[in-house]
């Protein structure tokens, strides 16, 4: 879907003529503005949330260890 939209707006973004100089900087902005969404939704969401699973695994394998040690004592 954000791809048959930005490429339906590449022609009004590269337009010259009558009328081009309002209908193509709103085509730049919607074309940015698909792409930025899809790039951060598809690979910088996930990055972060892998980075905090590991994260949460491994403070919650260090308590549990340390717990574990605790005990033994």
């Amino acid at each position: 879907t954000m791809l048959t939209t930005i490429f339906s707006m590449v022609p009004l973004a590269l337009a010259i003529g009558e009328g081009s100089e309002t209908w193509s900087p709103l085509a730049r902005t919607v074309i940015g503005g698909l792409f930025f969404a899809s790039i951060f939704t598809l690979f910088i969401v996930p990055v972060i949330h892998a980075l905090i699973s590991s994260t949460k695994r491994r403070l919650l394998k260090t308590v549990r260890l340390e717990e574990e040690s605790g005990h033994a004592s």
